[in-house]
C-alpha cells in the first residue's frame, strides 16, 4: 500500500498537462498532434508581489478581502505557478481560420506589459521568454 503522504506529483502534473493539451486541441478544432511543439523550458509565474490597492470600503471587490478600518483591499492571491508553452508558427490560412473563430493576434510590444503584470513576472523576463519561443520554432 502506498503511503498517503508520498504523492508522486510528476504523474499528476503529466496527467494535467495531457488534459490541458487535449482541451487546447479541441478548442482549436485541431488534432492533438498538430497543435504545436512543447517548448522545453518552464516559465515560473508569481515572482512579483502585487501591491495593495486603496479603494473605498463601501465598494469592495467581492473577490478580495477588505480591511474596513483602513480601506485597504488585498487582491485575490494568485500564488506561484509554472507555465508550459506549445509553439507553432501559423501560416496565413491558419491565421485567417483562427481569426474567423474569434482569436486575435498582437505584437508582444502591445500586450507584453499587461501579460507580465497578470502573470506577476518582470516584463523584461516575459519579453525574453517570448523571443526564445519565437526562435525555438525556427530551429
Amino acid at each position: 500500500m502506498e503511503d498517503e503522504n508520498n504523492i508522486d506529483y510528476s504523474v499528476i502534473f503529466r496527467e494535467s498537462f495531457c488534459v490541458a493539451a487535449s482541451d487546447l486541441a479541441n478548442a482549436l478544432s485541431e488534432p492533438l498532434k498538430d497543435i504545436g511543439v512543447l517548448y522545453d523550458a518552464i516559465m515560473n509565474t508569481g515572482s512579483l508581489d502585487r501591491p495593495k490597492t486603496h479603494v473605498p470600503f463601501w465598494r469592495p471587490n467581492n473577490k478580495s478581502t477588505v480591511d474596513l478600518e483602513s480601506g485597504v483591499v488585498s487582491p485575490p492571491l494568485f500564488g506561484k505557478g509554472q507555465l508550459l508553452f506549445v509553439v507553432r508558427q501559423a501560416n496565413h490560412t491558419e491565421r485567417a481560420r483562427l481569426e474567423s473563430r474569434g482569436y486575435r493576434f498582437a505584437s508582444i510590444d502591445h500586450v507584453g506589459s499587461i501579460l507580465a503584470r497578470n502573470m506577476q513576472v518582470p516584463a523584461a523576463d516575459l519579453l525574453m521568454h517570448v523571443d526564445r519561443l519565437r526562435n525555438y520554432r525556427r530551429v
